[in-house]
């Protein structure tokens, strides 16, 4: 039994391979659209960090803001929208891919998150109109290898954290100039989130 569905595996997996391909080139005219949007511009990219409760980020309203993961929760707690909004892990897109797609903001999806809307993405149809924006994901050597990807409309590099996987990235392509980091705290000794 084991080998018949290793079998179909291997004959389904190159299909499936091409198919996804496709889709992802198809983003690609989208994705060129970006490249200097934001040319000498500054942005804040917000993670999901405890130490987000300790700061006051309604002073960076009206700023350029990369949102990650499950900051939309705290979205209206702490004053802020996010201009752009990134997510690579299949589970939080699993779980809050409604929630996400309810944003008012540009939603960027890579990796695992990419591949999961790729499968369901018949069943979203009532998000027609709020499609995320998909990036491929050409390795996940990054540290090993060094690659950062200034490209955005050929993919990214995994770096095991949405901040690298996306917008550090992301933001590199569109041109800003100045990148602050808040709420990426680095820590998963105990509570890693502000919530």
């Amino acid at each position: 039994m084991w080998k018949i569905k290793q079998s179909i595996k291997n004959l389904v997996k190159p299909c499936f391979n091409r198919i996804v391909e496709k889709d992802y080139r198809s983003y690609q005219p989208i994705l060129r659209a970006f490249k200097d949007i934001h040319k000498g511009e500054r942005c804040f990219i917000i993670g999901t960090g405890p130490s987000l409760n300790k700061t006051d980020l309604s002073l960076i309203k009206d700023e350029i803001i990369f949102g990650v993961n499950t900051l939309y929760k705290g979205l209206d707690k702490f004053n802020i929208g996010c201009n752009y909004y990134a997510l690579s892990d299949p589970v939080v897109w699993k779980n809050y891919a409604e929630n996400i797609l309810n944003l008012n903001s540009v939603v960027f999806l890579s990796s695992g998150a990419a591949q999961r809307y790729l499968f369901k993405k018949k069943f979203l149809r009532k998000f027609r109109d709020k499609k995320p924006i998909l990036i491929k994901t050409l390795s996940f050597e990054m540290w090993s290898s060094g690659s950062f990807s200034k490209d955005l409309s050929l993919g990214v590099y995994g770096g095991d954290t949405i901040i690298i996987d996306i917008c550090l990235q992301a933001a590199y392509y569109m041109g800003f100039k100045k990148v602050y980091l808040l709420g990426c705290d680095c820590d998963y000794s105990g509570f890693h989130r502000f919530d």
